[in-house]
């Protein structure tokens, strides 16, 4: 790993798991294999000396010949990973051009609106937001998983803005989200601060499982392909909802410069490009919000209908319910997509209801506050036999229950 130091660290990442899965499948570890290499080398046998590369050649055929794992890209990656490995060491493997593994992968299809509305729905809710991030911002997953809550600059209006230089390309980037992406944010954040997270400034984003960063793609960027299964969504992967970005954002009738795109999804310019670049956030931002309708995934309410649950939802703060109980009922409301003034006024009306017949508005000092939680269908009952409440029914089909 010292030796790949000067590599991204997303390239650094990808070898390490390429090499793991080698020592895998062949049943030995790193310490082992630096013994036989050593060992080999010794030997005046021929066959003796280059019994590693055998290896090697062996295992690549293998991947070739699985139904699954065998892509190009894959046996590509996995043949420099382990002959990188024994280069670090001084013991260079002894592989003619040929050995290498040849030809052109056909590569994923860019995502299209219905495949992603579909992704979105079935995925759990911080891949839902991954996947909704992705598609608004137009960057790499390595880059997305690298972010800080520091990092995000509120444009207002439910846009984000976020500037970084890309691990990969080295390149400076400035792009945003839309209120697709930031709403859904706004519920994943809440989940993890009821769970008892600290989300300060340095926390991740996308924290991984086990908390902190992600130290792998590979798992990410399987899950999000896994989720498009699931969506029926063929030939598509992570990489796919950033040739959705690209795509959608040169149509001409947008009339966005290629080069200001670049400048969004962080790719290297061109001398030519050059003259174009645009230093000023704001006329970015102008152009991307402009264009954002084409980005969205969801239908938009029409404009009668959005300004009509726009003030039902302003009109919360004048009625006396606790800061908490306004809040409860706006995650509410922000969690349904394509949400009737009907049914916002319905979901008002409950929680006033139920809040007027708790002492002190149900919220006295927060500790009487509602919990909430999402989860599967699989786990109502044992929840309602809890005390908790269907508070609403997301369109991926869990739940949203509150509880007090």
């Amino acid at each position: 790993m010292d030796a790949l130091a000067p590599r991204a660290p997303a390239t650094r990442n990808s070898y390490r798991e390429h090499f793991q899965r080698f020592c895998q499948a062949i049943g030995k570890t790193p310490d082992e294999l630096v013994a036989q290499r050593r060992d080999d080398l010794k030997s005046d046998d021929v066959y003796k000396r280059h019994r590693i590369e055998m290896l090697l050649k062996k295992h690549i055929a293998d991947l070739r010949e699985r139904e699954k794992g065998g892509s190009i890209s894959t046996q590509k990656l996995r043949y420099a990973a382990v002959r990188s490995f024994f280069d670090a060491h001084y013991m260079r493997l002894e592989l003619r051009r040929t050995d290498a593994p040849s030809g052109e992968g056909i590569g994923k299809d860019p995502a299209d609106k219905e495949q992603i509305k579909r992704m979105i729905d079935v995925a759990s809710l911080k891949f839902s937001c991954l996947i909704s991030f992705l598609k608004d911002s137009g960057w790499r997953l390595s880059d997305v998983l690298g972010l800080k809550h520091g990092d995000i600059n509120d444009m207002g209006d439910g846009f984000w803005n976020i500037k970084k230089v890309t691990k990969k390309e080295r390149v400076a980037s400035n792009t945003f989200v839309g209120p697709e992406t930031t709403e859904l944010m706004g519920l994943y954040l809440h989940k993890r601060e009821e769970s008892g997270e600290s989300i300060t400034p340095e926390a991740p984003l996308f924290p991984s499982d086990k908390g902190g960063f992600y130290q792998t793609l590979p798992s990410v960027s399987l899950r999000i392909s896994h989720i498009a299964k699931m969506a029926q969504a063929k030939n598509i992967s992570a990489h796919s909802l950033r040739k959705f970005f690209q795509n959608t954002l040169e149509n001409p009738s947008l009339h966005i410069h290629k080069t200001w795109i670049k400048q969004f999804m962080g790719k290297k310019l061109n001398p030519g490009d050059r003259p174009y670049v645009e230093q000023k956030t704001e006329k970015l931002f102008a152009a991307y919000k402009s264009a954002y309708n084409e980005l969205r995934v969801h239908e938009v309410p029409t404009r009668a209908d959005d300004i009509r649950i726009k003030a039902a939802v302003d009109a919360l703060e004048v009625t006396g319910l606790p800061i908490e109980k306004i809040e409860a009922i706006k995650r509410i409301i922000r969690a349904k997509r394509d949400i009737t003034i009907e049914e916002v006024k319905r979901i008002i009306k409950q929680e006033k209801n139920e809040a007027q017949t708790q002492p002190n508005g149900g919220c006295a000092n927060g500790s009487n506050c509602p919990a909430f939680k999402e989860i599967s269908e699989a786990e109502l009952l044992s929840h309602l036999q809890d005390g908790w409440q269907i508070a609403h029914t997301l369109q991926n089909g869990k739940l949203i229950i509150r509880k007090g």
